[in-house]
């Protein structure tokens, strides 16, 4: 298992973004420490339903460009990779999040960006900020087990640690290639936005 960091620091590759944060390996100090914010958009999630999820019922198959929700949500990108990058197993997104509303949703994705800039989907997950509680004893490092039994409150403008389960998956990133994670609050139309959130 190998940590990485949520970064300040401006990678340069996502100028869509409303932060263009960076995939760090060390974990960040000073000003590459502060947090980052975005403005709740319901209708981000648009480049999803004709990508890696197949079509959405009325068109073919037609994998769209990530880059596409990028003005929705926070992005951070690794450096350029000077050798493959193979990412096997379960992958957790740990992170610490403060909310106008009293409930939200979390959709994190992973993102193979190519050396021209265009991306791709890797894998994905999400996690509703009420239902957040974590079973330790069934969780195991890198994939936490979040039973969905029970709520718990969601204080407005409260920092509350998240931890998100990301699908696993096997991939290998080329050289010169990029990874990035995209964080938002909605994954429109494949998840129904939020009504509380909507509300804010």
């Amino acid at each position: 298992m190998v940590p990485l960091y949520l970064s300040g620091a401006h990678s340069g590759s996502a100028p869509l973004s409303a932060n263009d944060g960076t995939l760090a390996g060390s974990l960040p100090t000073g000003r590459d420490s502060y947090q980052d914010l975005y403005v709740y958009n319901p209708s981000s999630g648009a480049s999803k339903p004709m990508g890696r999820e197949g079509p959405d019922g009325f068109l073919p198959y037609a994998p769209l460009d990530p880059r596409l929700d990028e003005p929705q949500g926070l992005t951070f990108t690794m450096p350029v990779l000077k050798q493959p990058l193979p990412l096997a197993g379960p992958t957790e997104l740990r992170f610490w999040a403060i909310t106008e509303a009293s409930n939200m949703d979390w959709a994190g994705r992973l993102i193979d960006v190519a050396p021209d800039g265009s991306t791709r989907l890797i894998t994905e997950g999400w996690l509703r900020a009420s239902f957040r509680a974590v079973d330790p004893a069934r969780s195991r490092p890198g994939a936490p087990y979040l039973p969905d039994d029970h709520e718990l409150p969601v204080t407005i403008g409260l920092p509350i640690e998240y931890r998100m389960d990301i699908w696993d998956i096997a991939y290998t990133l080329a050289p010169g290639h990029r990874l990035r994670l995209w964080l938002s609050s909605a994954d429109t139309p494949t998840h129904e936005p939020l009504e509380v959130a909507a509300a804010t």
